[in-house]
């Protein structure tokens, strides 16, 4: 029986928008940056599948960070690696700690909210530049 988890479903949309489904293909990237070891795609398709039992170590979350980030553009891919490395221990931390809401940032000009996971890219960006719009507005008054 599966017992998904936000972090498997965050990862598998992921897949499924940037890797046409294929886990293997996703699995390839996912190298941790700083001790260059690699993740397998069965412990991919176990986490996916919320068949992990334990806190994953901290070098595989780089590398599912580094596969969610990596693009053609090398400028892009660092910051992009952040924010996933960032989003993937919040998800983390709320499995395995058994927080009810990942831990806030504490950056206090961020604001975070969720959108539904299977919303297209298209209408993310929308959302996105909603609450851009909002943003500059409220700072305007």
């Amino acid at each position: 029986m599966d017992d998904r988890s936000p972090l498997g479903d965050y990862l598998q949309t992921h897949i499924d928008r940037h890797h046409r489904g294929s886990r293997t293909a996703f699995t390839n990237l996912a190298l941790d940056p700083e001790t260059g070891n690699r993740l397998v795609a069965q412990w991919v398709i176990d986490l996916i599948r919320g068949r992990v039992s334990r806190t994953p170590e901290q070098w595989r979350l780089r590398a599912l960070a580094k596969a969610m980030g990596s693009s053609g553009d090398v400028g892009e891919e660092t910051e992009r690696y952040r924010h996933h490395l960032t989003a993937i221990r919040r998800l983390v931390a709320a499995h395995w700690l058994g927080l009810e809401h990942p831990p806030a940032r504490t950056d206090a000009s961020v604001a975070e909210f969720a959108v539904p996971p299977h919303l297209p890219e298209a209408e993310r960006r929308l959302v996105i530049r909603w609450a851009e719009m909002m943003a500059r507005d409220l700072d305007r008054s």
